[in-house]
């Protein structure tokens, strides 16, 4: 069992324990459990990718931004946490940052200028190995202008660097526990100045937060929140009928009809800015032809997909990004038509089609195993002889990652909700993030643009033209926009569900 610092002293009183000599024991401390399909891969806010650890990561660090769904616009839209007040220079390359005072985190250390400084170049430090210094990129000088107060000087100017500081992995961590613990320690031994500190993980069973004695803002209604990962869906939905959990995600389309006629469970339905796609691998061939890209998008019956395998809960795609992503573009969608496929694998040299292997996590997506069996059907029509390799989550989220990787398509979902982010880690050439090898010069020049200028309108041009050669040239196999479902015990109230798939309970109770 792993321990925070402090975490003894700040629980002892809800343990239960029978006082001596009194007679009566302390209450029992209020719980809010949540079901997930996966297990936390980390809580280094530097290397986590999975909205799982976001989850948790939400809840025990800070950000200088943080996510906030606009009900209006039914968009994301970043706010300031930690942040009191921002200015931006006109040339949009200075940014000065003023913090709320008399923050600290769970180890009692001050939430500063200097902690905030450390986190963002702990990112940026080439020996740390951060998958998303890409975020933070054109920073070229952080300064220290006061305890509360810092300076941001950009290389050029970095329009999106406000709504970048909102991304989980820029979370304010502890100089203090950081620098002290080996690099990958850290990421078991978290220390950030949410409401929550980590009390126990045990790895495939549960994560458990307690609350942070050092946390200066509301007080949360929960004493504990306990993550359990439970991988089967069936499972899930009898954790939730049953109430050993009070939230349930990625419940099963299935199961929806029977929940709902219980007097106990709601159901949410959550449009997300999750989309699936099998993402090519452009370093194998005959991935780097994109005839044969375009060939392969053209054989799948996304719409069946959806219905059929899916039941309805996700959308067939209209665009490289769902709504809810900024400067999104709707394009219309992918014509189902195999013999135009075969016209294009023959064209590329594949008339008898080719084998490749295509692989897939076990759970972490709706129906991920079933999605594909389906698309390996469709790919068989057309002559691609595509073997299937399931992966367990945190297995495959190292394996991805290696360049080197054999799989010639890989299941992955996309979830982020802001431009920039979202197709610059993903389509730039020299991304650490771009595990599909991906390359277009264009593509390459546009995305620095609308990185740099500062002109509204320019920008929304700009990635305009991003999407439209994503989708007359695509680098994946794109499937669905994902609707999330969940399920929730009636009275449990304050529960938000964001469209990028995380869970904050800051303000949830249960009765």
């Amino acid at each position: 069992m792993r321990k925070c610092w402090g975490w003894r002293t700040a629980v002892a009183v809800l343990v239960g324990l029978s006082v001596a000599g009194v007679g009566w024991s302390a209450p029992a401390p209020r719980v809010l459990r949540v079901a997930e399909a996966t297990d936390v891969v980390t809580l280094d806010p530097a290397f986590a990718a999975d909205r799982p650890s976001h989850s948790v990561i939400g809840h025990i660090y800070e950000r200088l931004m943080r996510y906030e769904y606009d009900t209006q616009s039914k968009a994301i839209r970043p706010v300031p946490e930690l942040l009191r007040r921002m200015e931006v220079s006109p040339d949009g390359r200075t940014w000065t940052f003023w913090l709320h005072p008399g923050r600290v985190f769970s180890d009692g250390n001050p939430v500063d200028a200097v902690a905030v400084k450390y986190s963002l170049e702990r990112i940026l430090a080439p020996a740390i190995g951060s998958p998303y210094r890409p975020l933070l990129e054109p920073i070229q000088r952080i300064e220290v202008v006061g305890p509360d107060q810092l300076r941001v000087t950009t290389s050029e100017a970095y329009s999106s660097l406000g709504e970048n500081l909102a991304a989980y992995q820029t979370a304010v961590v502890s100089p203090r526990a950081a620098g002290r613990l080996p690099l990958r320690e850290f990421g078991r031994r978290p220390v950030g100045s949410g409401p929550y500190l980590l009390a126990e993980w045990l790895p495939g069973q549960q994560v458990v937060l307690g609350r942070n004695p050092q946390f200066s803002g509301r007080r949360p209604w929960a004493d504990q929140i306990v993550f359990r990962p439970i991988p089967e869906a069936a499972a899930r939905v009898v954790a939730l009928e049953a109430g050993d959990v009070e939230v349930a995600m990625r419940i099963p389309a299935e199961a929806v009809r029977r929940l709902e006629g219980r007097p106990d469970v709601e159901i949410l339905r959550v449009p997300t800015t999750f989309q699936i796609s099998f993402e090519f691998n452009h370093r194998r061939k005959p991935f780097d032809d994109p005839r044969v890209r375009r060939a392969l998008n053209l054989a799948v019956d996304r719409r069946a997909i959806v219905e059929r395998v899916l039941l309805g809960a996700g959308t067939v795609p209209t665009g490289p990004a769902p709504e809810g992503v900024t400067y999104r573009l709707a394009l219309g969608e992918f014509r189902y038509d195999p013999g135009e496929a075969r016209r294009l694998l023959a064209e590329a040299g594949y008339p008898q089609g080719f084998s490749t292997v295509l692989w897939t996590p076990a759970v972490r997506y709706g129906k991920d195993r079933e999605v594909a069996q389906a698309v390996q059907a469709y790919l068989a029509d057309v002559g691609v002889r595509a073997e299937i390799r399931v992966w367990e989550w945190g297995a495959y989220v190292s394996a991805i990652a290696r360049p080197e990787k054999e799989a010639g398509l890989y299941l992955l979902g996309v979830s982020i909700p802001t431009a920039d982010w979202r197709f610059y880690r993903n389509f730039r050439s020299d991304a650490p993030t771009n595990y599909s090898g991906y390359r277009n010069p264009e593509v390459d020049q546009l995305l620095d643009e609308a990185r740099a200028t500062t002109q509204e309108a320019r920008k929304r041009d700009l990635y305009a033209r991003v999407q439209r050669i994503l989708w007359t040239d695509p680098p994946y196999l794109f499937l669905y926009d994902q609707t999330l479902l969940v399920g929730i015990r009636k009275g449990v109230s304050g529960v938000r569900i964001l469209p990028i798939e995380t869970v904050e309970l800051h303000a949830a109770r249960a009765p």
